[in-house]
């Protein structure tokens, strides 16, 4: 199944929390925001390209798909496990291509399709595989052309495999083929067109596929389909033309729910996601603004997850739940598209091609907890100087905090390492000074307030390049601030300065400093006013140093 510079981090926390704020106010209405909050963790334990595919093992442990070729930083070629702790490669080169797809069965063997020919060192396999936890296996041959696009396993351990081929283990089976440990089979005649995307099973046994066609088993089905066993059927006519249904599920209740590009279904309006109850279709509440690639269900609440920005309840950053009444969404959402969800007890999975979720970096994978309190860090700097960076913030609680961590990269490294790796940092510690610097060089530092459950709370980036000489303007502390902040500047010896504050536009608004600065450091104070002693307005500023032949500039944010 689909599942298909300015460099200050409180800017970026601020352009979110706005961008929410201005797309709350264009909503219908208010969705309900999901109590808990984003983990941190999938920073340092993240993917360096797309994850499309995400299934759970009876063992607890997690598997994703996708493009990537790192996870955490580890070598793991499109196919990574999760033990709970930390990402490892299935196998010696993993996989060969791309992975859409991923099923496990009971035995915890893990299923893998996609787009390949080849898996670990040599193991030759038709766009699907299996993985014992030890060895790779092909299944017959797989398939000879198109993609794996759909994987689901039943209750007796057969796998059904979904996509664009038409031949299985050497025999015709057009875009659906069941695999019994043995041989392959076709499915009734199969899907006549098309591509099959999603596949799902009912209660029953009965097998739902959803894609972008319109022919199954030899009868009109537009979109979705159901196979019982004995023939293909349509569901209540299925969706509009020239659409596709990327996902599918199932709830405790047996009712079948579609996400995709539709807009109807069964002929009744439908945003993207709709329900069918074994009579008809019907929308939810409006439906999503943009097109839905993966669902899951636990109980009766559905997760989606795609491409939308507003449900009919509200704003949902591209992940919401249904709970059969109404939508919520969870806080700030991700960043950029999400093609995978799966939901365990507690913990709901995403997988896709953001890059922070709820506002902490992300890297294409995340995890959102109910038992989460968020932590706001309001403030977090880094001040070079021409032998260390120095860290400071400030912490806002709403549970319990034990201590901090600091992670940093290099510009043009992958993967954030932890800096202080003795230990947590004290929880009333504010300040922290990095020695392991080399001049010219740009650093970048994320912040992690830790809580008593081993929770991570982390804030955006913060870079600081460590200078090889000359002027040094730090960045402004506090930042966002209201009203006063202060800005820290150091010169190896007596020079001339003038320091000044700009509008967005470039317009003057005060001069600072305009004198002779001493060698040393210096530090001057905006009570964001203008030259007149009238208040300014809450916005981006920009201050700018310039000494000698030497003009810096950076970025503030006033935020009444």
């Amino acid at each position: 199944m689909k599942t298909c510079n300015f460099n200050n981090s409180n800017w970026l926390y601020v352009f979110f929390t706005v961008a929410w704020l201005a797309l709350a106010a264009s909503a219908p209405a208010s969705a309900q925001t999901t109590n808990g909050g984003w983990d941190s963790q999938f920073d340092v334990n993240g993917f360096n390209n797309d994850v499309f595919a995400i299934a759970l093992a009876p063992n607890g442990h997690l598997f994703a798909g996708g493009t990537f070729t790192l996870a955490g930083g580890t070598l793991a070629r499109s196919v990574a496990e999760w033990d709970g702790i930390s990402w490892s490669p299935l196998g010696t080169n993993g996989v060969a291509g791309f992975v859409y797809a991923l099923g496990v069965g009971s035995n915890n063997n893990v299923y893998v399709g996609g787009n390949f020919t080849m898996v670990g060192t040599s193991v030759i396999a038709g766009r699907i595989a299996m993985w014992d936890g030890v060895t790779w296996s092909d299944l017959d041959g797989g398939m000879n052309n198109g993609e794996v696009r759909a994987i689901v396993v039943d209750s007796d351990d057969n796998v059904y495999a979904g996509g664009s081929f038409n031949v299985a283990g050497g025999n015709t089976a057009l875009r659906v083929a069941m695999w019994d440990g043995v041989d392959w089979t076709d499915v009734g005649g199969g899907i006549n067109n098309g591509t099959v995307y999603a596949l799902a099973l009912a209660a029953n046994g009965d097998l739902c596929a959803g894609g972008s066609f319109t022919v199954a088993g030899g009868t009109t089905a537009v979109g979705v389909a159901k196979w019982d066993g004995n023939s293909w059927s349509d569901l209540g006519g299925g969706m509009n033309l020239s659409s596709e249904v990327f996902a599918l599920a199932f709830t405790q209740s047996g009712d079948l729910y579609a996400g995709g590009s539709f807009t109807t279904a069964g002929g009744v309006i439908a945003g993207r996601v709709a329900r069918w109850n074994g009579f008809g279709w019907s929308d939810l509440n409006g439906g999503l603004t943009d097109p839905v690639y993966a669902l899951d269900a636990q109980g009766n609440d559905l997760y989606v997850g795609g491409a939308f920005t507003v449900t009919g309840d509200g704003p949902a950053l591209r992940i919401a739940k249904w709970d059969g009444i109404e939508w919520s969404n969870f806080g700030e959402g991700v960043s950029n598209l999400v093609y995978a969800v799966r939901k365990r007890s507690d913990n709901l999975y995403v997988g896709g091609r953001f890059t922070s979720a709820g506002l902490k970096s992300s890297l294409r994978f995340g995890r959102y907890n109910p038992n989460i309190v968020p932590v706001l860090i309001q403030g977090f700097t880094a001040r070079p100087t021409e032998d260390r960076v120095d860290l400071e913030w400030r912490v806002f609680a709403d549970e319990p905090v034990t201590g901090f961590r600091i992670y940093k990269k290099l510009s043009g490294d992958d993967a954030f390492v932890l800096l202080n790796n003795s230990g947590l940092i004290p929880v009333g510690a504010q300040s922290y000074r990095d020695n392991d610097v080399r001049a010219g060089e740009l650093y970048h530092y994320q912040l992690a307030a830790v809580t008593p459950e081993g929770h991570e709370f982390r804030s955006q980036t913060v870079e600081a390049r460590v200078p090889e000489s000359g002027i040094i303007l730090e960045q402004n502390f506090p930042n966002p601030f209201n009203p006063i902040t202060t800005i820290r500047f150091s010169a190896p010896e007596a020079i001339a300065v003038h320091l000044a504050v700009y509008d967005a536009k470039g317009g003057l608004v005060i001069t600072l400093f305009d004198g002779i600065a001493r060698s040393g450091a210096r530090e001057v104070q905006w009570n964001g006013r203008d030259a007149a002693g009238a208040p300014v307005s809450t916005g981006v500023y920009f201050y700018r140093l310039q000494a000698g032949k030497q003009t810096l500039t950076r970025k503030m944010l006033l935020l009444k």
